[in-house]
Order: structure tokens, then C-alpha cells, then sequence
């Protein structure tokens, strides 16, 4: 969609050619949202493209994501295999209402800031304990955590001429296990209700079962497993207490797996 009331298009290449926060300037992530409805109260926008910024960086603290990293950048992005959570990325791009040609200029740090309800990416992020680095107008800048960021519907904690700098994702999530529930009416494309969890009942922030007590380990192979309501499979010892706790606090159904 043309949007008639921008006159200018500002394209930074460092920090300090951002323009000073004012009435009239947005920010463009993938733009993908931006172009799909008129936007009259803009008169200037501005590309982030143009920091260029590394997509995901892969570190020994976890993985950071630049603000305009696009999803299928994060979906493709070649991470650790001992980073089981990173199956979430495509099980939760595959609940946005967006065709590959979306998913291919969409960002993650622009699906995060838009603030909807039926944000995939931010439902991924607060499931992670990931952390958003947000650069202000000022030169300084801060972290949030994704779960504190959103305040309400299209409503977050970003200020005028905040950004997102970068998105944070520690390496104790990303090697949890993790569970992920949906309710759409198909198989791809919107969800009404999209919910990721982590499962760390049995870990230490390390997310590695080989440090888990030994005791612990033994216990686990030799009591019987069930199945709950919902289909996954919980452990309980003779006294019926959970060794893992389905994610969904389901009631344990009779009878051995």
C-alpha cells in the first residue's frame, strides 16, 4: 500500500544518524506490517536495514538476535543440535497468518514491537526467557525481559524514538525441553490460541541431563510412565508424585503407557 503521507525515507547507517525522537517518524523493521494499512500520522520512516546488523550471533551465554533479523532467517539460522528449543522457531513462524514471501522480509524485533495478541515471536521469546536490549534517543540504553515488555494490546514499554536493539535468548532455555499447544482452524496460518512452555523440573540452569543426580536419573528408568489427558507422557514414582510434571497440569490417566 502507498502511504501518501510520507515525505521523507531515512536510511541510518550508524547510530548517531538516527534522527531525534518527534511526532511523525516511524521505524521500519521488515515492513511488512507497516505497508498493509494506511499509516497517516507518518510523515517519515526510518530503515533499520541500514545498520546491517548480524542476524543471530551464537555465543557460549546463548543466541542474540538482531531487532531485523527476519524469521526465516531464524528459522534457517544454523545453531548448536544440543539446542533442542530451536525447534520452537519454526513451530511458532508456522502459527503467524503470513505467506513465505511475509516470512522472508517480516522481522522478529518488529513482530515483538508491534505488541498484538497473536504475536508468534513474542510468544517464543517470553517462553525462552529471552531479554530485549532497547536503544534510547539519548545514546544509552537498556534491557527488558519479553514477558515485561508487552503491556496490552499493541501497547509496550517502548518510549518516543526507542528501538529495539537486539533480542537475547539464554542457553539454559535453548536447551530445555520445551512443549508448544495451538488452537486454528488449520493446520498453518493464524492461531487463536498459541502457548510455548519450557520443562526444567529436572534441570539444573545448564539445561544438560547428564548433570542431573544420578539418583534422580535411576529413579526416572525405573518407575512407570503415563499418560495424561492431553497426550504427553508424565513419570511418577509409587507414591504418585510427578518426576515430570506435564506442562499443562493435566490430571495423570490411569494405567501405563
Amino acid at each position: 500500500m502507498d502511504l501518501h503521507s510520507v515525505d521523507e525515507v531515512l536510511v541510518p547507517r550508524t547510530r548517531a544518524e538516527l534522527p531525534c525522537a518527534s511526532p511523525g517518524i516511524g521505524f521500519i523493521g521488515g515492513g511488512t506490517w507497516l505497508y498493509s494499512e494506511p499509516q497517516p500520522h507518518l510523515t517519515t520512516l526510518v530503515d533499520l536495514a541500514g545498520f546491517d546488523w548480524k542476524a543471530v550471533a551464537v555465543g557460549d551465554l546463548g543466541l542474540e538476535i538482531a531487532a531485523t533479523c527476519t524469521i526465516e532467517e531464524l528459522c534457517r539460522a544454523d545453531l548448536p543440535t544440543s539446542w533442542s528449543a530451536a525447534a520452537l522457531f519454526q513451530h511458532c513462524a508456522d502459527a503467524l497468518l503470513a505467506s513465505w514471501k511475509v516470512l522472508r522480509y517480516a522481522t522478529v524485533g518488529g513482530n515483538i514491537a508491534l505488541s498484538f495478541p497473536a504475536g508468534a515471536m513474542t510468544t517464543l521469546c517470553t517462553a525462552l526467557d529471552a531479554e530485549l536490549t532497547i536503544w534510547r534517543p539519548d545514546g544509552t540504553e537498556y534491557s527488558v525481559p519479553v514477558v515485561d515488555f508487552v503491556i496490552d494490546d499493541s501497547r509496550n514499554v517502548l518510549g518516543p524514538g526507542e528501538i529495539i536493539r537486539s533480542i537475547r535468548i539464554p542457553v539454559h532455555a535453548l536447551t530445555a525441553r520445551t512443549a508448544m499447544r495451538k488452537l486454528a482452524q488449520t493446520s498453518l496460518g493464524r492461531s487463536a490460541v498459541s502457548r510455548c512452555r519450557t520443562l526444567r523440573c529436572r534441570r539444573f540452569h545448564t539445561g544438560d541431563h547428564r548433570r542431573d543426580p544420578p539418583s534422580v536419573r535411576s529413579e526416572i528408568r525405573r518407575t512407570p510412565r503415563r499418560r495424561c489427558a492431553c497426550g504427553c507422557v508424565a513419570q511418577q514414582d509409587s507414591g504418585r508424585r510427578l518426576l515430570h510434571r506435564c506442562p499443562w497440569n493435566c490430571a495423570v490417566a490411569e494405567g501405563d503407557d
